[in-house]
């Protein structure tokens, strides 16, 4: 059974090659990172342009200051007529000027080469997430990406204990807010073992009911019959993709972490522990707001 678990994913990848196109996952890690800031090329295009002028112009300035040194600090000769023979101090002043335009640039643009690794490693995160799998309904298998636009999912990791706790406290407390705002939890414990179901139930749904509706659609008929929540499928692929980053953050595992992912499948927040789910129902919009689809793009 766990070997038919990557049938939605094959599902995906076979029909965005019928579609005409199926990026691979740096092509698609690129794009996501784009989109997170549109203008970034035009305006490190324009930054580019006057710190390249700004660098042409110190080494002009240094020449001639390095000129006039050498004559006893005698003024420049105009390069056209009738101009005013520049002194050494202008050209020190010219010289400082340039100078500190050249360093400010040079700075705000590796901020931006910095900010483009940054939403890269982000993008790749949530390309790691989005291939991660959840069980709808009874009969099918599907990974995340294909609840983008249609849920915002919470992925709990952590012991198994903690995450009940947490689950238990949205249920008691929540769960008409957040269902309204389209939350949807998945559970991920450190250890034990998922369910496994038979291979008829791996990939794709057998019933005709199932078989027409949306992903979403029998996610959330799912979600009402659950309360909330959706069912992790080949877990040792979410452990890996957590361990890998709490190892990186230098966090430890039995202290848990959640995610909570933006309708686009963006990583709107995350941290150690359990999230608020109190937040959550006064902090988020109703997932049929029309602006959620601006907003969250």
């Amino acid at each position: 059974a766990r070997a038919l678990s990557g049938k939605g994913r094959e599902f995906d990848e076979l029909g965005a090659e019928v579609r005409g196109g199926n990026p691979d996952s740096k092509s698609k890690v690129r794009l996501r990172a784009e989109a997170r800031n549109p203008f970034r090329f035009s305006r490190m295009t324009v930054l580019g342009g006057l710190d390249l002028g700004a660098f042409v112009g110190l080494i002009i300035i240094t020449a001639k200051l390095v000129g006039q040194l050498a004559n006893g600090g005698a003024p420049a000769q105009p390069l056209i007529e009738g101009e005013e023979a520049e002194t050494i101090a202008t050209s020190l002043q010219n010289f400082a000027i340039n100078l500190v335009a050249v360093l400010g640039l040079s700075y705000v643009l590796k901020g931006e080469f910095d900010n483009i690794k940054r939403d890269e490693d982000a993008a790749e995160r949530e390309e790691s997430v989005g291939t991660l799998q959840v069980k709808i309904g009874k009969r099918r298998v599907v990974p995340l990406s294909r609840l983008r636009q249609s849920a915002r999912i919470v992925v709990l990791y952590g012991p198994r204990g903690m995450l009940s706790g947490a689950v238990k406290d949205a249920k008691r407390r929540w769960a008409s807010e957040l269902k309204r705002r389209g939350v949807v939890i998945v559970q991920v414990p450190i250890t034990g073992q998922e369910e496994e179901d038979d291979e008829e139930s791996r990939g794709f749904a057998s019933s005709p009911d199932e078989a027409e509706m949306s992903p979403m659609e029998a996610a959330v008929a799912n979600a009402g019959s659950k309360g909330l929540e959706l069912d992790a499928v080949a877990l040792d692929e979410w452990r890996a993709f957590f361990d890998r980053l709490m190892s990186e953050k230098d966090m430890n595992r039995r202290d848990g972490v959640y995610l909570q992912l933006n309708l686009d499948g963006a990583i709107r927040v995350s941290g150690v522990g359990m999230p608020s789910w109190d937040a959550m129902a006064t902090g988020l919009s109703l997932k049929e707001d029309w602006t959620n689809r601006m907003v969250e793009q």
